[in-house]
């Protein structure tokens, strides 16, 4: 009661915040609008916090469900696979690829999710989706826009475990197939090392124009999310559109003549274009990080040659080494000066620090 009306208020708050953190406080409520207050910040603490507990409580039940379905799906296929005798290598197979489906769609979301929409929406944001991933090759980069749509309807998603085979040496290529996420692995024949194949890479593009069998085997590394683009597809829309037909025609000329239009200008290696290029990332970045790094002349060189270089500018008699006996000190006295040579070109200019 000795303190203003402000000061008690502030005690009252102070006390009614302890309530709602569960600090220990020696404070009561003495006035009857303290009392009121207190009480309503009470009931919203209250309030507030059961929201908070409410939504903890419901991502742990969907991380939860989500949980039970996966193991219901896994016992009913065991359950199935046993029936049938199925070996225990391909049910172990089977197991591992339900257990690591969730790790692919992990972070990209699920396809089943897009039922609720209707029709024309799921073709929209499935055109979008698809149109990112085979305009990154030049055939599809150059085909009308109506013909790329028809084509990215057409396309089809597979998801792959590790270790699972995608493709089998000799057997008729149908279809082309651009990894998404995840890597795979194409086994060379010629006792040299496999080929790893990162997002953003396609294989299997020349069928679509020729007739042709599958050259090597192709697994999967991690787990991986590939879109397929199958020859009668890309037939079927082409041959709606004149322009597209024709542009069809030009490619697979090209790859009669031998022409291989599937590689790199700058990497000189096949399955990617040139802005998924990873050695071209690689010396980008090298590039600038080597031009961020100032290249400088240490003292000693300078003093032991007596001179600056050519294209050096002179500095200001104002701010010379003060330790060289000139009287004008405007840094102030007990202020050290660094100095540093950066070479620009073929010349240079001082710094002062």
């Amino acid at each position: 009661d000795n303190f203003d009306v402000s000061t008690q208020y502030l005690v009252a708050l102070h006390f009614s915040t302890g309530l709602v953190t569960g600090g220990e406080l020696a404070l009561q409520p003495s006035f009857w609008l303290e009392r009121v207050f207190a009480t309503a910040v009470m009931i919203m603490g209250l309030f507030v916090t059961s929201i908070i507990l409410s939504q903890v409580l419901v991502m742990i039940n969907r991380h939860y469900e989500r949980g039970i379905a996966r193991n219901d799906q896994i016992c009913r296929l065991r359950e199935f696979m046993t029936a049938r005798q199925v070996p225990l290598e391909l049910q172990s197979k089977v197991r591992r690829y339900v257990e690591n489906q969730l790790d692919v769609l992990k972070g990209a979301g699920e396809y089943s999710a897009m039922d609720a929409l209707s029709p024309s929406l799921r073709g929209e944001i499935t055109i979008y989706l698809h149109h990112q991933v085979i305009t990154k090759h030049q055939f599809f980069s150059v085909l009308p826009p109506r013909v790329v749509n028809q084509i990215c309807l057409g396309a089809t998603r597979h998801v792959y475990g590790a270790g699972d085979l995608v493709l089998t040496m000799g057997l008729p290529a149908l279809a082309m197939y651009f990894v998404v996420r995840g890597r795979l692995r194409i086994e060379n024949m010629e006792g040299q090392s496999a080929i790893y194949l990162e997002p953003g890479s396609w294989l299997g593009d020349k069928c679509l124009f020729i007739n042709t069998l599958r050259t090597h085997d192709v697994h999967v590394a991690t787990c991986a999310e590939l879109l397929c683009v199958s020859r009668e597809v890309v037939l079927k829309a082409c041959q709606e559109v004149p322009a597209a037909q024709r542009e069809y025609m030009a490619f697979r000329q090209r790859i009669c003549s031998g022409e291989i239009i599937s590689l790199c200008p700058y990497c000189k290696k096949m399955g990617h274009s040139e802005q998924d290029c990873r050695k071209l990332r690689k010396d980008q970045s090298v590039t600038s990080t080597s031009d961020a790094i100032p290249r400088t002349i240490s003292r000693s060189a300078r003093k032991a040659s007596g001179k600056l270089p050519s294209g050096a500018s002179r500095l200001p008699t104002a701010m010379r080494n003060p330790a060289q006996g000139s009287s004008d000190r405007p840094f102030g006295p007990g202020r050290a000066l660094c100095w540093k040579l950066h070479e620009v070109g073929a010349g240079g200019t001082f710094e002062a620090k």
